[in-house]
This record gives structure tokens, sequence and C-alpha cells, in this order.
């Protein structure tokens, strides 16, 4: 599953583990096809072309600790409403303060259109927020980020777009974090071809 490399997992100060991330897609019954459906989720075959099972997209965070070296595990998940599915990227970033940021990426329950996000942690990895990255009333959408801390709290984020028959399809777009990840500017066109 996703979960297990598109994720934020790391050794904190205190010698726990920490992994958060998305849970990603699930493999379900074929037979569940029209519940998966009603509830709003992304469903499609499974690749494994024995017709037996569909993948169904979750829209569901998560943070799991474990305090004794990965034996056992404490875990929090949530659902986010409105999506169809949610996906992380092993792209994270530990800031100079300590805070994580994980780039999140969605489609609403119609599938229609994308939102991305930052899942951000503080230093001792208690306490995430989902920060919407982009404004939705623009249109403007994009799928995976790469984050980089270029000073202290100050984070650029590349985010690629791929929205056919508009100007920008094709080309990165920029946005800017002056405190910590907690808010982006409006994503701005780049010639960075992507």
């Amino acid at each position: 599953p996703r979960e297990c490399y598109d994720r934020f997992a790391d050794v904190m100060p205190d010698g726990s583990y920490l992994a958060a991330g998305t849970v990603g897609f699930e493999t379900w019954p074929k037979s569940r096809r029209e519940e998966a459906q009603a509830l709003g989720l992304s469903v499609r075959d499974h690749p494994n072309l024995r017709g037996e099972e569909v993948v169904v997209g979750m829209p569901k965070l998560y943070v799991q600790r474990s305090h004794d070296q990965g034996r056992t595990w404490q875990r929090q998940e949530w659902h986010v409403p409105g999506f169809s599915w949610l996906t992380a990227f092993p792209r994270w970033v530990r800031l100079t303060d300590g805070s994580i940021l994980l780039p999140v990426y969605g489609r609403n329950e119609e599938g229609s259109r994308g939102q991305t996000f930052v899942f951000r942690g503080d230093p001792s990895g208690d306490d995430w927020r989902l920060i919407p990255m982009a404004s939705s009333i623009s249109g403007v959408e994009g799928d995976e980020v790469g984050l980089i801390e270029v000073s202290p709290g100050r984070v650029f984020a590349l985010i690629r777009h791929a929205a056919k028959g508009k100007l920008t399809d094709g080309y990165l777009l920029e946005s800017w974090s002056e405190d910590g990840g907690r808010s982006w500017s409006q994503p701005l066109g780049t010639a960075i071809k992507g």
C-alpha cells in the first residue's frame, strides 16, 4: 500500500518512531464497488487482472508513533470530507524549527477537481494540521509538490500542473510560505517545464 512509502517517517528527537501520511488506496472485493461509489470514493478495477477486486481511494490521513522501536504503535486517523481520495508524497521536509511538512494531493468526490495541501506537524509530531496550498476559487490545480526551506521558516514549493488547455499546462507552479508552512501564496506559473 502507498501508506508504506508515500509518507513522512523518521526517528524523533525523543527516540520515538513517527510516521504520517495518507492511507492511499485499499483493495476491496469487487462486490463492494457500489458501496464505495455510494460513499463518493474513487473506484478502479484492480490491475491484477483477476477481476475479483477493485482499488478504492481513501480520503484519510494518519499519524502513528512507536515508543518501543516499532514493536507496538499508537495510530490516529482522520477522514477528510468532500474528497474521493488523498495521496501523500515522500518529499517531506523538516524545517529548521523541527516542524514537519508533508505534501498531499487529493481529488473531489466527482473526480473533477484537485487540491494540494501540506500536512503540517509541530516539532514534537504531536499536533497536525492539513493546510490548503492553493485557492479553490481560481481553479488553479496542482498535484505533486516538492518543498524546500530556503531560510528559517521560508519555504518554496514547486507544484506539478497538468491542466489541459490552460496557459500554464505542462509548466510547474511556484508557491511560497513565509510562516513555516502555515499559509501559502497563490501559485504562480513558472517557465520551468514539468
